[in-house]
């Protein structure tokens, strides 16, 4: 596996699929509402049933390779086997060697501030903590791979001298953490779109896999069904009935991402709409380009929509469509848009449509500032009196005694400092951007800020700049509060992490 590389792309708009619990795939039949769901085949009715019956020794590990004890003690070996008699039918005991010791050496992220990519070498062995990475390597049968020590090479083949092969490379992880806990809905429809959902108990350290529900006929209470296991004890199968819905403070899922849709057909987990094919219950795009030859009978309007049928016009209710709409007389709801024309403000309070040029409301006559305050309708900077925030004159030569600092220069303005070019190596904040291009670094104009790192993201980084990361970021409106809406529909963010090369794995589809 040295020279392996596995890449991320953390760029606006790239190597991010939305998957929500809502889009109407449903792998496994049934729907959130269903009385009585399970993901795994009804085959399973005992616990023994299981290949991860049997624990493993991990305790050996609680010192000397932390990262091995963390992986057995959390049930991530019991998610993995579960996770693969889901998707594909198998019933393995997964190999914790394959996923320590066969990761990509190298990873490559994309970012808009290194968008040739930088390069880490990632870890391996007691120092690689488990995460999202396993799918790309996939999940290798420990009656394949065999025995070894952590940090050895990856195996070429399985112990048989057979081609090594593993489950489940397609599949990506979803990872969150809520303070005020999922709710029973979002439980529901995490299983049924994503299959098994390992979930973690605040209040008292747990660790469960749950797999389904199962409603008793005559009494009409729910119990939920889930794997367990206490310690280094045998494998349990629970059916409770909670009195008070658990704190389940942590979920991680894995999906399979659907893919572009290629015919008419419908898929198993389901398949984005494209220019060719939006066969019916296809995924839309989330973006407008993506959106832009489909038609808006099968993907709705959403915000900045290209397509013709899906352009702003008047709100025609106290509801804004998703599109948006331009406030009117008649409808100004919250969030809707002010016009450029002044004739479209009137009937519209100045607190949501501010002043502008030529406003015909009452209060809004603008007129040249008489002072150095600027007043509730505005005024239009004057030579001699030119507040924060007044509103530059539309002709050039009213700019004579304004500062550049507040209106910029244009084209035939008489001000002196805007006769010769100005010095674009050392930009003012009153150069336009139209005149001088931002600078790499230290540029002090509005709109010239460095580009944030996507890959690290701090608390203060828009999410306009960056998108949210799967997981692990610190910004109040990625907390996977924001996606819940009060339906339960969660929708996921999954960074597309692909690898350049594996190698020699035999990946099963």
């Amino acid at each position: 596996m040295e020279g392996t590389y596995v890449t991320r792309d953390l760029r606006i708009n790239e190597g991010f699929i939305d998957v929500d619990t809502d889009d109407g795939v449903n792998p496994w039949g049934g729907s959130w509402q269903t009385e009585n769901f399970s993901v795994i085949p009804d085959t399973f009715t005992q616990a023994s049933n299981f290949a991860v019956y049997e624990s493993y020794n991990y305790n050996q590990y609680q010192s000397s390779c932390r990262n091995v004890y963390d992986y057995y003690n959390k049930r991530y070996w019991e998610m993995e086997a579960a996770n693969t008699l889901v998707y594909y039918g198998e019933d393995i005991q997964p190999s914790a060697l394959h996923y320590f010791n066969c990761l990509p050496t190298y990873e490559k992220i994309y970012s808009a501030l290194n968008p040739n990519g930088e390069t880490r070498q990632m870890d391996r062995g007691c120092y690689q903590i488990y995460n999202g990475q396993q799918r790309i390597v996939g999940v290798t049968p420990l009656s394949c791979y065999g025995t070894g020590n952590y940090g050895d090479s990856c195996k070429a083949t399985c112990a048989n001298s057979d081609a090594m092969y593993s489950y489940g490379s397609k599949l990506k992880m979803y990872t969150a953490e809520k303070e005020s806990g999922f709710t029973e809905t979002q439980l529901r429809k995490m299983i049924v779109r994503f299959g098994t959902v390992w979930a973690s108990n605040l209040q008292e350290n747990l660790f469960k896999i749950y797999y389904g529900w199962e409603t008793d006929p005559d009494s009409g209470l729910v119990s939920y069904k889930s794997l367990y296991r206490e310690g280094a004890n045998n494998l349990q199968m629970l059916s409770e009935v909670y009195s008070t819905w658990p704190m389940i403070y942590g979920i991680r899922v894995y999906v399979e991402p659907p893919a572009s849709c290629t015919s008419t057909e419908s898929y198993r987990f389901g398949c984005q709409c494209t220019q060719s094919y939006s066969p019916e219950k296809c995924i839309c795009p989330n973006s407008a380009q993506g959106l832009r030859y489909i038609p808006k009978s099968r993907c709705g309007c959403i915000a900045n929509d290209l397509r013709g049928e899906c352009a702003p016009v008047a709100c025609t209710s106290d509801s804004i469509p998703a599109q948006g709409c331009i406030c009117s007389q008649a409808f100004h709801p919250n969030g809707c848009w002010c016009s450029e024309y002044a004739e479209d403000l009137v009937g519209i309070d100045r607190g949501q449509c501010k002043c502008i040029l030529g406003d015909q409301r009452e209060l809004c006559p603008f007129a040249s500032c008489t002072s150095g305050t600027l007043p509730t309708q505005g005024c239009i900077c004057a030579s001699q009196y030119h507040p924060d925030d007044c509103t530059c004159p539309e002709e050039t030569e009213q700019l004579v005694g304004i500062p550049i600092g507040q209106c910029t220069c244009r084209d035939s303005d008489p001000r002196s400092e805007c006769e010769t070019k100005p010095d674009c190596a050392h930009p003012t904040t009153g150069i336009s951007k139209d005149v001088c291009p931002c600078l790499a670094e230290d540029d002090p104009r509005v709109g010239c800020e460095p580009k944030p790192d996507c890959a690290r993201p701090t608390s203060t980084t828009l999410t306009s700049d960056c998108p949210c990361l799967a997981s692990g970021d610190p910004r109040d409106a990625c907390d996977i509060d924001d996606p819940c809406e009060a339906a339960g529909t969660i929708r996921i963010s999954l960074i597309l992490i692909t690898a350049t090369v594996i190698l020699p794995l035999l990946m099963l589809w």
